[in-house]
């Protein structure tokens, strides 16, 4: 190299990188700094968040951890990097050679950041954890990881920033430390509660942009928006090019070159501003399994055909300044698709913004618009609804509950599609369980008619009458065990019209105990909904309950054991019919103590619910006085699958051979296309077993369980012919549990079933035995009994302690394998890291000799 003549842009670079780099690998301190990074970034996900208990797989608690971790040890590494030459000798020889000390900075930062990259390459273990426990959606896997490496990238470049600012070790890793927090603080509820009153709310949500935090949340989402990227890769470029700026003045370097000064520092600010401009629009890389941030080629479509101008308002409190964070990215992502919609309209739908400010005209016309006032424990509130209006024609969305943002896309496309339709489609539903008042008024345990009220005009059908209103494009009969011969003729005449039909019935109903007095059952004659059931080809088995020992739930017994209790059953895609509309797109369904279906093979009956081979039956007699655990060890597999929900398709023949009188018309033969669908549960739609409700500062948040709602509203849109946003509700899996450790506690459970049977029979018997003994002698208690009763009862009472010493001792052997794997896979994960460093040191050791000897 001659002396005078600059080394090309990218050589210096390569060369001042490649010699950090080497310096890096063959020094032992490095392999300290990895390994102290892996354990505590381990220790922290796996004893601290106990992830092994949270039963789920995502990677949450990486996302949790990592960036705080990184906070603390990227500091370190940096300082280790460059300081001035009084302290670090080891940059004489970069200072010596005709190369700007902006390539003497990125190379150091490209040396440090590819050690922080090998660092997240041996977190492997933790995503091959995920993928071997459960089955995480891979896009926000990859999302994640790619988030964690632009904040590392943007951690390091301010950390560097920190110690060439403060030209010593100690100053350098605080500065960088402080710098490092404060901008993680940015995008904390708690940073906006600090300013709140000091600082306007729009600057305040401004300035959250800013965070890393915030973008490395929405990456681990699985969408990777533009506007993040640009952050990063701005922040990044602006904190590199005020390290070149401060190394100049500082004189750190003989070469300097100030080109890249002059345009690199205006072309990192202006990345940096455009971060909110960009924030708002929808340019994003969707990584998603399901794409759940794209919209959906249904709302598509909707949009694309809309015959009229509508035009959306949003009614958003954007300046009020103690809204918390997430419900703030809950509003941006709702602009977001408000956006994405009316650029694919071709101008037919139009998007205003109002922010309701208090005692304004705008929050006057909001409350008139029904735009629902939300409030917060500070004592304030927030609008964060949508009004929609084309010509005389209004809807709206009262408000986005956050526990709804799986649903963003589907509220506001089903808002849109009312706009379509001529008519709202009209739904009758016939149950002892729902009084007439509930089409108007809500009603606890019953969320899922407020569900059918957005999009359906709701009849609510006193039971004991004798015929249906006219005009219904569905009927919807609930656990109607006892109806008038003429109230089901006339629902026969419904479906004999064209009219679809869905039945839920249940050989044990747990949300209405007393429904199971009466029980329907097939018959000659036509005494019950069953029985029209029988004629249409499907015979209810309304006398067994049936259980799955594979899809068993996990539930707590009396005595709070947990126990896998397989007549309450997790159905998986496996069990779901994936080409029908109504069931296709499902996950997960949860059914409870359910009956089920026989019927002879025809193209006209389709199972849509399916058990595995693992299931049995118990007879409904008696099934209500037996204890879980007894229950669940009493059942029998057979081999079988058994049909829990099937689809009917036409042509029908009435179940009637005459009218029920002679002034009632009686049409043979259905015209149209009916459906009628059949599930043999009653209690999978209320609330306990389809939604979560959770009380969080005072607020009542309710949060979808599983995909049972969505199943009831793809049943009721495809009767009544309306199926077009199916596919756009059941989008995304809501739950993603470590399977492999249900599945090895349902093992030990039936390993040991047996044994704990016997055990159970033994401790009822000698408590049994304890009580005829007392009963016989008249007495109450034991102080009184003579001593030769005292003695048996005595007896009975240490058999009795012996035999639950043995039951507990048993209970504990079905969970030493989960608590066994859990012991493994959190010492694995732990000791992998350092593990993995450990042997990445003794192959650059192999590499370096083999270096040295083929040189020598």
């Amino acid at each position: 190299m001659t002396t005078g003549v600059p080394i090309s842009s990218i050589r210096s670079i390569a060369a001042v990188s490649g010699h950090e780099l080497r310096m890096l690998i063959y020094s032992p301190q490095s392999y300290l700094f990895m390994a102290g990074f892996l354990i505590c970034l381990s220790a922290a996900v796996f004893l601290v968040a106990e992830f092994y208990a949270s039963d789920e797989a995502s990677m949450r608690f990486m996302l949790m951890f990592a960036p705080w971790v990184g906070v603390v040890y990227v500091p370190a590494l940096a300082i280790g990097m460059w300081v001035d030459e009084k302290i670090d000798s080891s940059s004489e020889l970069s200072q010596t050679l005709p190369i700007s000390i902006f390539s003497i900075i990125l190379g150091k930062f490209f040396a440090g950041n590819t050690v922080l990259c090998v660092i997240l390459l041996f977190t492997a273990p933790f995503p091959f954890t995920i993928f071997y426990l459960g089955d995480p959606d891979i896009g926000r896997v990859a999302g994640g990881y790619f988030g964690l490496a632009l904040m590392f990238g943007l951690f390091f470049a301010i950390a560097l920033f920190a110690v060439v600012l403060t030209r010593e070790r100690v100053g350098g890793f605080i500065v960088g430390l402080s710098i490092l927090f404060l901008v993680m603080l940015l995008g904390w509820d708690v940073f906006a509660n600090l300013l709140r009153g000091v600082i306007e709310p729009q600057v305040i949500a401004f300035i959250s942009l800013y965070s890393p935090r915030t973008w490395i949340l929405r990456m681990g989402d699985g969408l990777i928006e533009f506007a993040g990227i640009i952050y990063f890769t701005g922040a990044t470029g602006l904190a590199l090019v005020l390290t070149t700026v401060i190394a100049k003045k500082n004189n750190i370097s003989c070469s300097l070159t100030n080109g890249f000064s002059r345009l690199g520092l205006p072309t990192a600010v202006g990345m940096m501003a455009l971060v909110p401009y960009l924030a708002d629009k929808p340019i994003a890389l969707d990584l998603t399994e399901e794409q759940e941030y794209s919209l959906h080629k249904a709302t598509q479509n909707i949009l694309r055909n809309l015959p009229n101008k509508i035009s959306a308002t949003l009614y958003w409190s954007a300046n009020e300044s103690s809204v918390p964070i997430a419900i703030k990215s809950h509003a941006r992502r709702i602009r977001k698709v408000l956006s994405s919609m009316a650029q694919i309209s071709n101008g037919k739908f139009q998007i205003f913004e109002l922010d309701p400010l208090p005692d304004s005209n705008d929050e006057l016309q909001a409350l008139s618009a029904g735009v629902r006032r939300v409030p917060m424990t500070s004592g304030d509130h927030f609008y964060l609804g949508l009004t929609l209006s084309s010509y005389k024609r209004k809807g709206e969305i009262a408000y986005f509950d956050l526990s709804r943002d799986r649903f963003v896309e589907y509220d506001i496309a089903q808002s849109i599609s009312t706009f379509i339709q001529s008519n709202t489609p009209k739904l009758g539903i016939i149950s002892p369980l729902l009084p007439s008042s509930a089409a108007i008024n809500d009603r606890e345990g019953l969320s899922f008619v407020n569900e059918l009220k957005r999009a359906y005009d709701v009849a609510v059908i006193p039971y004991f009458k004798k015929e249906i209103p006219i005009g219904l494009d569905a009927l919807l009969i609930m656990d109607a065990s006892i109806l008038r011969r003429e109230m089901l003729f006339a629902i026969d005449q419904f479906v004999m019209s064209g009219g679809s039909l869905i039945i839920m019935i249940d050989p044990f109903v747990r949300f209405n105990r007393g429904s199971n007095s009466v029980n329907p059952s097939p018959s000659g004659e036509i005494n019950d909904i069953s029985d029209l059931l029988m004629k249409w080809g499907v015979k209810y088995n309304g006398d067994r309950v049936i259980g799955d020992r594979k899809a068993a739930s996990p539930v707590a017994d009396q005595n709070e054991a947990r126990l896998y209790f397989p007549f309450w059953m997790r159905i998986r895609r496996a069990g779901l019919n994936e080409d029908h509309p109504a069931s296709a797109s499902l996950n997960e369904i949860f059914l409870v103590d359910p009956g089920s279906f026989e019927f002879e093979a025809s193209n006209r009956i389709l199972p849509l619910v399916s058990t595995s081979t693992e299931s049995g039956f118990l007879p409904r007699k008696g099934y209500g006085d037996r204890k879980p655990r007894n229950l669940a060890n009493a059942l029998k597999t057979d081999g079988n699958s058994r049909k829990i929900a099937v689809a009917i398709q036409s042509p029908f023949e009435s179940a009637f051979d005459s009218p029920v009188t002679h002034s009632l018309k009686h049409q043979k033969i259905s015209t149209g296309s009916p459906q009628v669908f059949a599930i043999a549960d009653v209690d999978w739609v209320f609330d306990p077993f389809s939604l979560q409700r959770v009380n969080i500062s005072g607020r009542t948040i309710i949060r979808p369980l599983n995909d049972n709602l969505v199943f009831l509203l793809n049943l009721i849109e495809v009767a009544a012919r309306q199926n077009t946003l199916s596919g756009v509700r059941a989008r995304g899996k809501l739950q993603r549990p470590f399977l492999i450790v249900h599945e090895l506690s349902k093992t030990a459970q039936n390993r040991y079933r047996e044994e704990e049977e016997a055990l159970l029979a033994q401790v009822t018997a000698i408590e049994v035995q304890m009580q005829a003994a007392l009963r016989a002698a008249g007495e109450t208690s034991t102080e009184n009994l003579p001593p030769t009763l005292k003695a048996e009862i005595l007896t009975f009472r240490k058999n009795l302690i012996k035999s639950r010493s043995s039951l507990r001792d048993l209970r504990r052997k079905t969970r030493e394998d989960v608590e066994l794997l859990g012991k493994w896979i959190s010492s694995i994960n732990i000791l992998a890291g350092p593990c993995l460093v450990v042997l990445f040191w003794f192959l650059t050791r192999a590499y370096r000799h083999s270096r040295r000897f083929s040189s020598s």
